[in-house]
This record gives C-alpha cells, structure tokens and sequence, in this order.
C-alpha cells in the first residue's frame, strides 16, 4: 500500500495495524518515500525461546587451574609487562 503522509496521519492505527499484520506499507513525501517496518515483539521472543533452558549448558566442558585468579607478584608483573 502506499500512501501520503496526510494520508497516514488521518489514518494512523490503521496504517500501524496494517503494518503489524505483514502489510507493506510506504508513506511518500515529497522529499522521498520511507516503508513502514513493524519490529517484532521482544517480550514474546523471550517467552519462546525459553532462555533459562541456556544456564548450564557448558557445564563440566570448560577447566581452569586452580589459583587462576591469584594476584601477580611484582616480579610477575615486571616479567609480562617489561
């Protein structure tokens, strides 16, 4: 569908629920045209996608050596960064 912009002012939840609903919708000007794109609604995403199903499951796949983490000496410190 493409339309002015008067037009998609007078008739804006329309053109927006047309929009959501897969329509194509272009609004020209006189300076140029834009498409009306409805952007996908995140809170259901979420909701389908069960991302809590994603905690653990990496578990027992990555190792480390215990003390990883332990503060540098300042010999170390001189070693690595001159």
């Amino acid at each position: 569908m493409k339309i002015s912009v008067d037009e998609a002012q007078q008739q804006l939840e329309e053109v927006i629920a047309l929009a959501q609903h897969g329509d194509e919708i272009i609004i020209s000007s006189k300076s140029g045209s834009v498409k009306l794109v409805a952007l996908p609604n995140t809170a259901e995403k979420i909701e389908d996608r069960d991302w809590q199903s994603i905690f653990g499951v990496m578990k027992d796949q990555i190792t480390y050596e215990e003390g990883w983490d332990a503060p540098l000496t300042s010999d170390e410190v001189k070693e690595i960064f001159g």
